[in-house]
């Protein structure tokens, strides 16, 4: 008995208290998701959580004591504040959040690679002429025709017949570069 006592007092001290509300936009009243939630205390580190998708924010376990509360969201007047959080009670904080005015600076966009036809690599096979003289095939001469009738995946219909069908795809879904140029067939 005395020792469930000596335990029961020992935890009697570490309960935590919790703060809980909703983010708010105060123009149309529409809940905030994913607004940032941070409580501060001098000689603490900061406790900070996230809203949900309903724009509720749960900080549970937070040590008793005056906190300062700050939330943010982008494109919002940040929102700075006190709280009290007691131990063993839930304490209802609701933030309304002043949409924020002001002129962006000079935006500046630049483009990193190639980009468009050119860039698209998955499945690229690339035809020398060596590669062509050296494929076996009926006739004197290989052409290039030939030489795609020889490559896995690759298949014509009719004899010879202009449209290739590379693994299972239809003929307009494939790319022909002739020197770096796209070719429509």
């Amino acid at each position: 008995m005395l020792l469930l006592l000596l335990s029961l007092l020992l935890l009697w001290p570490a309960q935590n208290g919790q703060l809980r509300g909703y983010v708010d936009d105060t123009v149309t009243g529409e809940r905030l998701v994913g607004a940032t939630v941070v409580l501060e205390r001098a000689g603490s580190d900061p406790i900070g959580t996230a809203t949900d998708g309903d724009g509720f924010y749960l900080l549970p376990r937070v040590p008793a004591g005056t906190y300062q509360l700050r939330v943010s969201f982008i494109g919002y007047e940040p929102f700075v504040g006190t709280v009290r959080v007691s131990d063993g009670e839930t304490t209802d904080q609701d933030v309304r959040l002043q949409p924020a005015t002001g002129e962006l600076g000079e935006v500046l966009v630049e483009a990193v690679g190639a980009s468009g036809v050119t860039a698209v690599a998955a499945g690229l096979q690339t035809v020398r002429p060596a590669d062509i003289e050296r494929a076996l095939m009926p006739g004197a001469t290989g052409d290039l025709a030939s030489y795609l009738l020889t490559v896995p995946g690759v298949v014509a219909q009719g004899d010879r017949g202009g449209q290739l069908f590379v693994r299972g795809g239809a003929a307009d879904q494939n790319l022909v570069l002739l020197d770096g140029l796209p070719v429509y067939a």
